[in-house]
């Protein structure tokens, strides 16, 4: 399997309508303070808030504290508080699809639906990126377009491909995800299009085709180089390369620009398949860590991560079971119940 990840519609649907360059912790805590500073003399600015709320999604994506995502909500209940929007009721979406909270991510989504005509390809997206993820496959599939029709839009080609990713039909999904760098090209939009190249990239190599996922990552290395997605999937075929020595380079590189708890988890497998332990011990404990703040702090989204670290590692298996059987509250996807069942094979 590829690198731990929903199916990062949302991310997709973020750089087809955002800003075109990719976010730095400087220009996202710029955002916070602007916003803010808004609504210290205008507080009522509805809209404000949902904006506020993005800047504060995007930061615990950057920093992986689970405060942010607290935040988010925050500013989300104030301005629906004001004004119920359909901007708001999607970004609630966003934060819940995030947080692993499925169900509720489908109960804000539902009412951004329109009454009449079809709903926005965002919210289409939401849905069946909350749909699948609940193992509700049918009702995810019967959303997007039939089987053999073209998605006439990015985020639709993209939610196409994450669904056919939940199926593990990876090149249909790889397939799906060059329909949508074609689309993004023809509408000018390079940074979405290298996303989706490298989303193509990932698919192949989960469908252990590196030598197909190659010419992608080398095309959307042509647009940012410095990519953290990219680089991340260039390590991932560096290790399908046998290249681990490399693959764990990369990843600690990526490391020193951001403290993400599932990269910290990666680089403990890798440094372990070296031989090198007390590297790996020093990932692995940073992962924990990780994956445990998020979960000291009320969420859920880091249950499935933290099992199957202890699960790979062969450690604190009874803490691992109670940790997977709690994720199957709230993901039940394939892979929810594949880590089950492998959780009752190792500690019957």
């Amino acid at each position: 399997m590829g690198w731990p990840a929903s199916l990062l519609v949302l991310i997709f649907a973020w750089a087809c309508t955002g800003t075109a360059k990719r976010a730095s912790d400087d220009e996202i805590d710029e955002r916070i303070r602007f916003y803010s500073s808004r609504l210290e003399t205008s507080p009522r600015l509805y809209p404000v808030h949902v904006q506020l709320a993005a800047a504060y999604l995007d930061k615990t994506r950057a920093t992986h504290d689970p405060r942010w995502l607290a935040e988010a909500r925050l500013s989300l209940e104030r301005s629906v508080a004001i004004v119920p929007t359909f901007e708001a009721y999607v970004m609630r979406a966003r934060v819940e699809n995030y947080a692993h909270r499925f169900e509720d991510a489908l109960s804000w989504s539902r009412l951004a639906l329109p009454r009449t005509g079809s709903p926005d390809p965002l919210v289409v997206a939401v849905l069946v990126e909350a749909h699948a993820a609940l193992g509700e496959y049918d009702q995810a599939r019967a959303l997007l377009p039939p089987e053999g029709s073209a998605p006439a839009d990015l985020v639709t080609a993209a939610a196409l491909a994450g669904w056919f990713s939940s199926q593990a039909r990876h090149e249909e999904a790889a397939r799906a995800y060059d329909a949508a760098a074609e689309l993004a090209r023809a509408e000018g939009a390079a940074k979405a299009a290298q996303w989706a190249e490298v989303m193509a990239a990932g698919a192949l190599l989960d469908a252990r085709r590196p030598e197909l996922a190659r010419p992608r990552l080398d095309a959307a290395r042509r647009v940012d180089p410095g990519d953290p997605l990219l680089r991340r999937h260039e390590a991932e075929w560096l290790a399908v390369e046998g290249r681990r020595a490399e693959a764990l380079a990369v990843v600690e590189k990526l490391l020193d620009e951001q403290p993400d708890p599932e990269l910290h988890a990666r680089a403990y497998q890798l440094a372990l398949a070296l031989g090198d332990d007390e590297r790996a011990q020093r990932h692995f404990g940073a992962a924990e860590r990780g994956f445990r703040r998020a979960i000291d702090a009320g969420e859920v989204y880091t249950l499935g991560a933290l099992a199957q670290l202890y699960l790979d590692a062969g450690v604190r298996l009874d803490d691992a079971r109670g940790l997977a059987e709690r994720n199957l509250h709230y993901r039940r996807d394939r892979a929810a119940h594949a880590l089950m069942s492998e959780m009752k094979r190792r500690s019957p």
